[in-house]
């Protein structure tokens, strides 16, 4: 529910040769009433390869946000093949690959656990500073299909995101809501 309800729209974007349709389905995770469904085919023939996502601008006006005190992303997934979260952020990109089943699964994901997609070649860690990605200028969240061993028809959902402060983390509830 909290995709229809976030006050900036949920986008799509492929590499032009790709395709992808964003929707909101009935019956989401945690007993919410929708959730967003991404379907799509990769296809190869992009000179950036294949790529089909959904994402979301955190500000209306394109305004970056400071995510240097991220504890962790807490959400809801299923599919029927992996898919990639990825936060993009000015000093580069972080995230990871997950694994998906038909079925809902509550997803944990520490900050320490995202790893750069580009920019800093370090393993991120934004709690300590090392690693030299600052969390600094994020624009969006970005849940991606990629890469020419993947190419073919998939789907996934995704329902109730929430990011976490480093220590709202640290004492979060482990139990699924």
């Amino acid at each position: 529910d909290l995709f229809a309800h976030t006050g900036v729209r949920w986008q799509t974007f492929t590499n032009g040769v790709s395709g992808a349709a964003l929707q909101l389905v009935g019956n989401g995770a945690a007993a919410t009433a929708q959730a967003a469904r991404l379907d799509g085919k990769l296809t190869l023939g992009a000179a950036r390869g294949p790529l089909a996502q959904m994402y979301q601008p955190f500000d209306r006006g394109a305004v970056p946000i400071n995510l240097g005190n991220l504890g962790g992303i807490r959400f809801y997934a299923r599919g029927n093949n992996p898919f990639e979260l990825t936060l993009r952020c000015g000093d580069g990109e972080v995230g990871k690959e997950l694994d998906t089943s038909e079925e809902w699964q509550l997803i944990e994901l520490g900050a320490d656990e995202l790893i750069p997609i580009s920019g800093s070649p370090q393993v991120v860690d934004w709690r300590w500073g090392a690693g030299g990605w600052n969390g600094n200028g994020c624009i969006g969240l970005y849940f991606s299909r990629r890469s020419a061993a993947n190419i073919g028809e998939f789907w996934f959902e995704v329902d109730e995101i929430t990011f976490y402060g480093a220590d709202a983390w640290e004492l979060r509830d482990d139990s699924p809501r």
